[in-house]
């Protein structure tokens, strides 16, 4: 984390149980952005669907991680930083609300309220922070969002593929631009932009992922009230728990524990801090898939669908699954063989999703799911036996 001196607004340790609250207030609407991701998918269940989802989940992405880095360089109870914080909160929002629409012709609101989000924030933070150390990385801060601006509403006027390619290259230039620190002219290089406590991000990226998690089980919850009760729907209700329950343990063993650590002992933190963005990105996706997946399987467990919507229920554990791997190898310095087979094993079954009714194609991803927790299985038993054995995690 930068040094105290040069923050514009000190971070300091009495404030912790106000940023948590301060944070938690500002996830509340990643809630609402999680639904609507997936609803989003639902009703485009193709390719070009996918897509949209993914430049939107990862738009939506990015703003989470700047707000994270702010709330942790930032003095909580600052009030200034919760009036920020508040309004940021209903841009995110509003960017929720406009998913639905933003590829059929009312892109603007999403883009505006993205190009707006950045901009405030980092205004913002410009303007508390002048005569402070940190007021030229803050100035380079607000100059790249100027950049990719015209490709985000150019692209909502325009339409169609247009609008679908020139908002992923803004979203890259977004990514690439702060996360690469690349240099601004006149002003040089970000050194120390990145420089955030490994201990709260850590914890920011299981809170997403849990509240990913219960987007889920909201999902799945709708899915059973809005169909007859019946023994059928009720098996589909404990396959999809278990389903949900399998990726829940992949990442919350150890490696989800270690990020802290592993920021802390590391001689580039803003490699790891950048890497860990990535491969959480991933992970969301693949809950938001995930979610998609849950919903086939409980309103249309035996029907004959098109092959693309039973796929999504092996692609987003796939992708969540890569993710989990990336992130493993980052803070564990070593791969999951388990994970690997798994992710292998996902992506074999992936052409049968067109042959399968979405239930024994659920049936097919939870049981290779379950491959991860044969390690933590085996050494529970040996323990039983009294024979130690090594636990991969």
């Amino acid at each position: 984390m930068a040094g105290g001196d040069t923050q514009p607004w000190p971070r300091g340790g009495a404030g912790l149980n106000r940023a948590t609250v301060l944070e938690l207030f500002f996830d509340l609407a990643f809630v609402l952005v999680l639904s609507q991701l997936s609803h989003h998918l639902a009703n485009h269940l193709s390719w070009r669907g996918l897509f949209e989802t993914v430049v939107t989940t990862a738009a939506l992405w990015w703003i989470w991680t700047v707000v994270t880095w702010v709330t942790d360089m930032y003095d909580s109870e600052d009030p200034a930083l919760q009036l920020l914080v508040t309004v940021l909160t209903f841009g995110v929002i509003v960017m929720a609300v406009a998913i639905q629409g933003a590829f059929d012709g009312h892109g603007m609101i999403f883009a505006a309220a993205y190009v707006g989000v950045h901009l405030i924030r980092n205004i913002a933070v410009l303007v508390v922070g002048r005569g402070k150390a940190l007021n030229l990385p803050s100035l380079r801060m607000l100059l790249w969002p100027l950049v990719s601006a015209p490709l985000w509403f150019v692209g909502a006027a325009l339409h169609g593929g247009w609008q679908l390619w020139l908002w992923t290259v803004g979203i890259v230039v977004d990514y690439e631009s702060i996360g690469a620190r690349r240099p601004v002219p006149l002003l040089g290089g970000r050194r120390g932009l990145w420089q955030v406590g490994g201990e709260h991000l850590a914890e920011r990226y299981r809170q997403l992922l849990l509240m990913g998690l219960g987007d889920a089980f909201l999902t799945m919850g709708a899915a059973w009230l809005d169909t007859p009760s019946t023994p059928l729907r009720g098996a589909t209700i404990v396959l999809t728990f278990l389903y949900t329950t399998l990726l829940f343990q992949s990442y919350f063993r150890v490696a989800g524990q270690r990020l802290a650590e592993m920021i802390a002992e590391s001689g580039n933190k803003v490699r790891v801090a950048r890497l860990a963005v990535d491969f959480h990105l991933l992970m969301l996706l693949g809950i938001v898939i995930t979610s998609v997946g849950i919903d086939l399987i409980i309103r249309h467990p035996l029907e004959r669908t098109h092959g693309f919507w039973t796929a999504v229920i092996v692609v987003g554990p796939a992708l969540f699954m890569l993710g989990r791997i990336l992130f493993g190898r980052l803070v564990l310095s070593r791969l999951s063989p388990s994970r690997e087979i798994a992710l292998i094993g996902l992506l074999a079954i992936t052409p049968l999703a067109g042959v399968l009714p979405p239930i024994l194609t659920g049936v097919a991803a939870t049981a290779v799911l379950a491959v991860v927790q044969l390690p933590r299985i085996s050494k529970r038993f040996a323990r039983w036996i009294h024979e130690p054995v090594l636990e991969e995690e």
